[in-house]
């Protein structure tokens, strides 16, 4: 890799200050500047919530919590708290982790003088040489016109961005095996932190489900786990409880039945995303990584070609000197043969499949079998080649159109 440059020390106080008195000229960057305070604030409602929620169950005197240190058995607490605290710190590493960000190319060739909004933009990317890139020929140095760019060309970073990847303009940045942006965690899930963020969901879910169930205790009384029906282990009759009461009670189960929904949903999706090495944008939107294969087999045939061009122009001397004998049947031979190839490729019409065109487009997959995507994704490897950015050049207006 290429060397880093420093991110610039930013805060809430210097974001907010920046929106009220300073805010930017740019729609684009204003819209960053806002998401990155809308990070800032969603941060601090799961901590509310979190802090909110317990404080509630500790309130309801028939509460489990409240009932397991009555009957010796705050070991339970320990734990209910305990998954807490590991679905906080996940949630925070999420939250602050690098998701896979797709470095800039040092000394890109395509910014021009106009880019002065990406200032702020490319002063907290990280870099990569060009020598660093480990990149197929035909994707080094993509010619871009601006009137007909490739579809997975990033006009933000002024790369064509890498497969799997998409440009999120929350984060402002591309992020490598892009997942989704994360409201909850303002963050985006990438081939870093997808991980991490699975164990949240399941450590979240586990601490709803528990609390599901005491909310359905408090509410109902009902005592699934244990048997204390000789026993004081619900000290409250529910004529005694005040209408406030009731109302939090209520509230309390309502938001944790949807909340139940949300994580379990949530929590299984991904581990089938995991077990089948896919992204939730891979499922939504499968045509982009099927157009980004389409392009780079477009590429790699036209560079195929100017390679051929490129040869026969080199022999081009040695074919002149070679004389033609009209008399030789060999030859009239293969120039029939060629002009009957010609011809028929000619005759055909467009879209028409030829004798080894495919009969239907293979869907692009990147499964590799239970183990190896489960071990992929738990260790957090990605190809190398999602997370290189491809370097382009601007098209030169005055150079001649190269053949269709």
């Amino acid at each position: 890799m290429g060397n880093s440059a420093s991110t610039p020390s930013r805060g809430i106080y210097q974001d907010c200050h920046q929106a009220i008195f300073d805010p930017p000229h740019s729609a684009l960057e204003r819209e960053v500047l806002f998401a990155r305070i809308r990070t800032y604030s969603v941060r601090i409602q799961y901590i509310s919530w979190n802090i909110a929620a317990t404080v509630l169950l500790y309130l309801f005197p028939d509460s489990l919590l409240n009932q397991y240190i009555i009957h010796d058995k705050f070991y339970y607490n320990l734990i209910f708290h305990g998954i807490q605290v590991f679905a906080i710190l996940f949630y925070f590493i999420t939250s602050f982790m690098d998701p896979g960000y797709v470095p800039q190319p040092k000394n890109n060739a395509i910014l021009s003088p106009q880019d002065n909004e990406d200032d702020e933009h490319r002063e907290s990317s990280v870099f990569i040489a060009e020598e660093d890139l480990k990149l197929e020929d035909w994707n080094k140095n993509i010619v871009i016109d601006p009137d007909n760019a490739p579809a997975n060309f990033c006009w933000r970073c002024k790369f064509v961005r890498p497969l799997r990847s998409k440009h999120c303009y929350d984060c402002d940045r591309c992020v490598a095996k892009f997942d989704h942006h994360c409201p909850m965690v303002g963050n985006c899930v990438g081939g870093r932190n997808h991980r991490y963020f699975l164990l949240f969901m399941m450590a979240q879910t586990i601490v709803v489900v528990w609390a599901f169930y005491m909310s359905l205790n408090t509410l109902f009384k009902m005592d699934l786990l244990y048997s204390y029906r000789n026993s004081s282990f619900v000290d409250q009759d529910t004529e005694s409880r005040s209408v406030a009461g009731w109302i939090f009670r209520i509230l309390f189960f309502i938001c944790m039945f949807f909340a139940l929904f949300v994580v379990v949903g949530l929590s299984g999706f991904h581990c089938y995303l995991a077990s089948t090495n896919q992204t939730t944008y891979e499922m939504i939107k499968p045509q982009v990584a099927e157009k980004w294969r389409d392009e780079e087999n477009k590429r790699k045939r036209d560079f195929e070609r100017r390679q051929q061009q490129m040869k026969l122009h080199d022999n081009k001397q040695d074919d002149v000197e070679i004389d033609i004998d009209d008399d030789n049947p060999d030859h009239d031979e293969e120039l029939g043969g060629r002009r009957k190839r010609a011809k028929q490729k000619a005759g055909r019409k467009p879209g028409t499949p030829g004798p080894h065109t495919p009969k239907y487009r293979q869907p692009v997959s990147f499964d590799k079998g239970f183990i190896t995507n489960m071990k992929m994704f738990w260790m957090g490897d990605m190809d190398e080649t999602w997370r290189m950015p491809y370097t382009c050049v601007l098209k030169d207006s005055d150079d001649e159109e190269d053949d269709q």
